[in-house]
């Protein structure tokens, strides 16, 4: 099987009883609407604001004028991924999970800049159009990559770092962005559902099935946008990482057959000021284990 940075859907874990019928005629509608509800009663709402014509999704939950962090989820995932995890932080602070470009909601557009710069650039806009001067931000995986890129080229706005199974180390071959392959089925989303988590979800075949329709009709476009990552700025930040001494939480899960747990060391020996969390989970211990990293979260964030 090919090497794939992150197909977690989060709201795949959040899926409770529905209709055998409706799941079995609109899985699509059925998923949407799960996610809706799970957000909402999370006390999140969801948002759009235009940057220069692009319409940027995200969800927003907590005070207005609270401190604020950011979230983001990790390559063909998308804002639901930190829903569970990130709800309780919103009694404190202003949270924002946005969708990264041509992910979740957001649209999918040839000519855009997709590489990790360019998601940097994207979310920098997304925070001007909130008026949001200084953050804590993070991310899993590429939603981490984005985090430790973010940091790097705002130094000034970004109070606290928070990586969560993240991209962004060049270690060793193979590399950590890889593309799908072609004619995406239910039997390869099974498998890599096995191969990201520990203990996988338990997904209703029709969604599963719903799943690996919508990977596979956007597989040739993610192709395109792993390439655009490779070869773009940003891709590789072992060089430089070192120079942020901004309080930094790493936290891994145990059993990452994606970007394993030799990242993490790397990260928190080149972070001055950082520490590292071990859990038991796979690639995406958001989703995996929520409560845990919410009680991570909440420490490292404090009340602030």
């Amino acid at each position: 099987m090919k090497r794939v940075v992150l197909v977690v859907f989060g709201a795949a874990l959040m899926i409770a009883a529905a209709g055998f019928a409706v799941l079995q005629l609109f899985p699509g509608a059925a998923l949407s609407a799960i996610q809706s509800t799970t957000a909402w009663n999370a006390g999140f709402e969801r948002k759009t604001v235009a940057i220069e014509g692009y319409e940027a999704h995200y969800y927003e939950a907590g005070p207005a004028d609270a401190p604020v962090i950011v979230l983001m989820h990790g390559l063909i995932d998308d804002k639901n991924s930190f829903v569970p995890a990130a709800a309780g932080l919103a009694e404190t602070h202003r949270v924002i999970l946005p969708d990264l470009q041509a992910h979740g909601e957001n649209a999918q557009v040839e000519g855009r800049d997709h590489s990790i710069g360019g998601q940097v650039d994207f979310i920098a806009a997304l925070l001007d159009a909130l008026n949001v001067e200084d953050l804590i931000i993070g991310g899993n995986s590429m939603g981490g990559h984005v985090a430790a890129a973010f940091a790097l080229s705002e130094l000034d706005r970004t109070r606290k770092l928070m990586l969560l199974n993240a991209t962004g180390m060049v270690l060793d071959a193979p590399p950590t962005y890889s593309e799908y392959p072609e004619g995406i089925d239910f039997a390869y989303m099974t498998a890599l559902y096995d191969h990201v988590f520990i203990e996988p979800p338990s997904i209703p075949a029709p969604i599963m099935r719903h799943l690996a329709r919508d990977l596979n009709a956007k597989a040739d476009f993610y192709n395109l946008l792993v390439g655009e990552i490779v070869g773009g700025e940003d891709f590789r930040l072992d060089e430089r990482i070192g120079s942020l001494d901004m309080p930094t939480l790493v936290i891994w899960g145990t059993e990452d057959n994606l970007v394993p747990i030799r990242y993490a060391e790397a990260y928190h020996a080149e972070l001055p000021n950082s520490e590292l969390k071990i859990l038991e989970a796979g690639h995406a211990p958001q989703i995996e284990v929520p409560q845990v990293v919410y009680a991570e979260m909440r420490a490292f964030v404090g009340a602030e």
